[in-house]
């Protein structure tokens, strides 16, 4: 698919411009190519010129777009382009040079791409949160655009949502901006529409799985909750080649909610050892004495578990069946072949992986930790913390919250350069992201909110109206 203007005729801040609307907007796999060459102008002319970026209007947020697309599409970007906007010794920021609201917004999200070693992103980030916290306070913001930005940039960064999940509120306010272009807007929503039939015919795919293996009528002490599972999964991996993808993945989470809801609400301590056993030995003489309903889970996880794995050992042409074919999205890892593949792959990713399932169960506690707490369940990382250091609940969120922003600096300082490792990191990144999707508001699986009900209407139900 051709772009839909001519960048030639734009100048280097407008180039980024697009490329942030292109992405936004969901469009950035139809046009992964050209938004690579426009960056790669970007990048040329910005080393030709280190100030072309910064000269133009708009100097603050222009550099700080600057930083964040080149670093969000894996390009190599310093912090010092904001040394200009700091003192001689780079320790605090020039608020009179940082320009507008705009800017300020714009610094914010690029603070969020911190990969752990960039302390003047960690300078920016406590003066755009001080600045934009204080906006909203005093009400000094003229402009409801404006006003509707800086509320959703502090309730949650660009970088910490899933982009499809988001991509609707983008809409509505890209046809408030005033260079709006009404084809690229078009052809967003139809993109959208195309995209949400897909999935609702991968949602009745995984229902009819669903009905069929019978568990949940079997389980009646368990959460039920496939749409939200799917979900998850549309939050990892939302492009058409992830169709089989999300499936195995959908099933992998209903398990994980149903396993889950089999240790805290159901089974006795020897009978979890005994399930235990019979997971970590993969064999089904484990579970004899078990009690009926744990019979079929096991069962059920077995036969669905296998079945995934001789799917993925076909699409893949390996040799023999992986232990964890679920964690790899086969189209994206063609060069793995067999299990010593695998293990050396993981290993490389381990690091990120770990941070990422710091992350995501964290934000966990952090929604669900009162709940568990009055229902008498595990202790929950808040709580151990409120009690070895002796602190407060408010101050034990925020040592947590910590926490995960320095989990988000090393997944972010990740290095790609394998493009087989690029695809698995963004969607361990995703993983994280849907974490902060489903406990912004509460416990997005315990507890069906209208919040989560709004979002699952908008991504699977209701179309973008064209207009």
């Amino acid at each position: 698919m051709q772009l839909l203007v001519n960048v030639d005729d734009m100048n280097q801040l407008e180039k980024l411009e697009f490329v942030d609307n292109i992405t936004k907007l969901g469009l950035a796999n139809l046009f992964d190519n050209e938004i690579r060459l426009i960056l790669d102008n970007v990048v040329l002319a910005s080393s030709r010129n280190s100030n072309i970026i910064s000269r133009e209007e708009d100097g603050m947020y222009a550099t700080a777009l600057h930083f964040r697309l080149l670093t969000q599409y894996g390009y190599e970007v310093s912090d010092g382009l904001f040394f200009g906007y700091m003192d001689a010794n780079h320790d605090i920021f020039n608020e009179e040079k940082c320009g507008d609201l705009k800017g300020i917004v714009e610094l914010f999200e690029a603070s969020e791409l911190n990969s752990g070693s960039e302390n003047v992103l960690d300078k920016a980030k406590s003066l755009a949160t001080e600045t934009l916290q204080q906006v909203l306070h005093f009400g000094d913001i003229n402009d409801n655009v404006d006003t509707k930005k800086v509320d959703h940039v502090l309730a949650l960064s660009s970088h910490k949502r899933v982009n499809w999940f988001d991509v609707k509120w983008h809409m509505k306010l890209y046809e408030e901006d005033k260079k709006v272009n009404l084809t690229l807007l078009r052809l967003a929503k139809l993109n959208f529409n195309i995209a949400q039939a897909s999935h609702q015919d991968d949602l009745k795919d995984i229902s009819r799985w669903w009905k069929k293996l019978g568990l949940i009528e079997n389980m009646d002490f368990t959460r039920d909750r496939l749409v939200e599972s799917f979900m998850c999964s549309l939050g990892l991996a939302s492009g058409s080649h992830s169709k089989s993808f999300r499936k195995w993945i959908a099933k992998v989470v209903l398990f994980i909610l149903v396993i889950d809801d089999v240790y805290d609400l159901y089974g006795s301590l020897q009978e979890l050892q005994c399930f235990t056993n019979a997971v970590e030995r993969w064999d089904v003489k484990e579970i004899e004495q078990l009690p009926k309903c744990m019979q079929l889970c096991f069962y059920a996880l077995y036969n669905t578990t296998n079945s995934m794995a001789r799917e993925i050992q076909t699409l893949n042409g390996w040799d023999e069946i992986s232990p964890l074919p679920y964690l790899i999205n086969a189209n994206d890892h063609e060069d793995i072949k067999n299990t010593r593949d695998l293990e050396n792959f993981l290993q490389k990713v381990h690091h990120c992986v770990y941070n990422s399932s710091l992350i995501i169960r964290l934000c966990n506690d952090l929604a669900t930790a009162q709940a568990e707490q009055e229902r008498g369940d595990a202790p929950s990382s808040i709580l151990c913390c409120m009690k070895e250091y002796n602190v407060s609940e408010k101050i034990a969120r925020k040592y947590i919250e910590d926490i995960i922003e320095n989990a988000w600096k090393q997944v972010n300082g990740v290095e790609c350069s394998d493009p087989s490792m690029r695809a698995f990191v963004d969607i361990a990144k995703n993983a994280a992201r849907v974490a902060h999707n489903l406990y912004q508001y509460g416990d997005g699986f315990g507890v069906q909110d209208q919040e989560i009900k709004r979002q699952i209407k908008s991504l699977l139900v209701e179309p973008s109206i064209l207009g």
